[in-house]
Formats: structure tokens, C-alpha cells, sequence
């Protein structure tokens, strides 16, 4: 992978990275925020590249055995590697109502199975697998607006990415998906 990353980090005589924590397609959990936060975009290429979060083993969120989130520790290893420093997080755990649940401070190799944990104690539901899945994306989302229908679809096709243990939707499951679409598209 290539690796391109602020200055910073090796200027820096101790580096503190501030982030927030939620539950995410991409691994289960966000974190280790210094991997794409302090890159260039060609470095966040990397991990946000077809091979990575196409995998047959990114499509789940268990951020034990999710390709993606080890693809992004290693990335994090090697970067302190070079660095020849380890990376302090302060991590907020956003809560349902968008406040702060928690906050977990420490490095990545401390933090990773006590905020996975959790994140499984505070977000995580049984659910049966589904037929059809009916679900709503809100007006406002992180990236974008989604009355776009190219951002929505992205957007719905998060949704059946989000299980621990068994796909949420059974084999040949239908997803329906409700939003405001306008027919206005993002340059």
C-alpha cells in the first residue's frame, strides 16, 4: 500500500489524536483515526480501494475478523513503525441522540477490544435474518445529502453490511429502501 502522510506525525515529539467512535459498514467500528485522517487522499486510497472494502470479509461488522479493519491495523502498525512512536487516542462514542456516550483513551493496541466491546454491549441487537429489509436513510448524512440518488443508493447498500455472526438478509432478500429523492445530483 502506499503510505503518505502528514508531517506532522514525525515532527511531532508525542501525537494525540482526537476522534469519535460509531458503529460502521466498513469493520464494525470506526477508529485508529490517524490512519486516514492525518493521510492524503492518495494514501486513504489504500484502505478505501475495491480489493479492501469489496472483500467477501469486509462485508460484515465484526471488527475481529473484518479485512478491512485488519488491513488498517497493520496500516497503523507500520506508520508508528516509521514513525518510531505509538499514537495516543482520545475516542467519543456517539451515542443515539448524537451526544457523547463515552469517551476511551489510550493507544490502538490498548483500546481496540475494550471500545469493540464496547461497541457490542451499546449498539449491538439480536435480529433474524430477513426476507425483505425495509429501511429509511435520513435527509442529511455524513458525506453528502441524500435527495442525491446516487448518494442514497450508496447509502441503503449500507445497510445490509451492518450484522455480526449472519447476514442480516437471508440469500435472495429483498432491501427496500425510503428516502426524499429529488433528481438533484452532486457535481
Amino acid at each position: 500500500d502506499y503510505m503518505e502522510y502528514n508531517r506532522c506525525l514525525v515532527d511531532s515529539d508525542y501525537v494525540i489524536y482526537c476522534g469519535t467512535i460509531m458503529p460502521n459498514n466498513w469493520g464494525g467500528a470506526n477508529g485508529m483515526g490517524v490512519v486516514n485522517g492525518l493521510a492524503s487522499a492518495r494514501s486513504c486510497r489504500a484502505t478505501h480501494r475495491y480489493p479492501i472494502i469489496g472483500h467477501q470479509e469486509s462485508h460484515h461488522c465484526d471488527p475481529r475478523t473484518s479485512h478491512f479493519n485488519t488491513h488498517k491495523r497493520a496500516m497503523l502498525t507500520r506508520l508508528e513503525e516509521a514513525t518510531g512512536k505509538q499514537f495516543f487516542f482520545v475516542n467519543a462514542f456517539i451515542s443515539d441522540g448524537l451526544g457523547v456516550a463515552a469517551f476511551h483513551a489510550g493507544h490502538a493496541q490498548e483500546l481496540n477490544e475494550v471500545e469493540w466491546d464496547f461497541m457490542e454491549k451499546h449498539y449491538q441487537v439480536d435480529s433474524p435474518q430477513a426476507d425483505i429489509l425495509v429501511a429509511g436513510i435520513p435527509g442529511k448524512l455524513g458525506y453528502s445529502d441524500s435527495h442525491n440518488p446516487l448518494t442514497f443508493l450508496t447509502s441503503i447498500m449500507v445497510i445490509p453490511r451492518w450484522w455480526v455472526g449472519k447476514p442480516l438478509m437471508r440469500e435472495g432478500g429483498v432491501l427496500i429502501g425510503l428516502g426524499e429523492c429529488r433528481g438533484i445530483y452532486d457535481d
